[in-house]
């Protein structure tokens, strides 16, 4: 979870939710109607989680409160989209991904180091019965979706090169498994 801190009115620190931090990014692409945003948020979190109106609307109301989005009336719904603190919000928060991100895989290391050995094959054995169709990175093809050609082709590389490594190195431990 990443999470945020942002200035409330009266001075003290207010944490930013997580739905909230997805809603702030969807806003990135222009504006939207709330029934927009739990719709993308439901597709994006399909058979995991459901969002729930309950949820998205206190989580709007809590944005436009602390000055992050504002609504527009049009075609008799109410559109919501970034204000410049929101952006500058987001930018602050783009700053500190790269570091959460490596918190989060060291995080899940240590997790996997302490789960027991039977939880462990458990969930290895879950994640290699997957079919190739279920196998498929959504994250990477979502972190990819609008990058130019160009930049796409780098990173793809680049992610082979270092998948091919990592093939390599379990590789290596089949072969130090099967020894005598």
């Amino acid at each position: 979870m990443i999470s945020t801190e942002l200035g409330s009115t009266i001075g003290r620190p207010k944490q930013l939710s997580p739905i909230q931090l997805l809603i702030l990014l969807q806003l990135t692409r222009g504006p939207r109607y709330g029934y927009e945003l739990l719709k993308e948020l439901r597709e994006g979190f399909k058979n995991v989680w459901e969002a729930r109106t309950g949820t998205i609307y206190p989580a709007l109301r809590g944005l436009k409160t602390r000055g992050l989005i504002e609504g527009v009336e049009r075609e008799g719904r109410e559109f919501y989209r970034l204000t410049e603190r929101g952006e500058d919000f987001l930018k602050q928060v783009e700053e500190r991904l790269e570091r959460r991100l490596s918190f989060i895989a060291r995080y899940l290391a240590f997790l996997a180091k302490l789960t027991p050995p039977e939880v462990k094959v458990r969930l290895l054995e879950r994640v290699t019965s997957f079919s190739i169709d279920r196998l498929k990175p959504p994250f990477l093809e979502s972190f990819l979706e609008g990058v130019d050609e160009e930049r796409r082709i780098e990173v793809l590389r680049r992610l082979r090169r270092l998948l091919s490594e990592r093939l390599r190195l379990i590789e290596e431990m089949i072969d130090e498994g099967e020894r005598p």
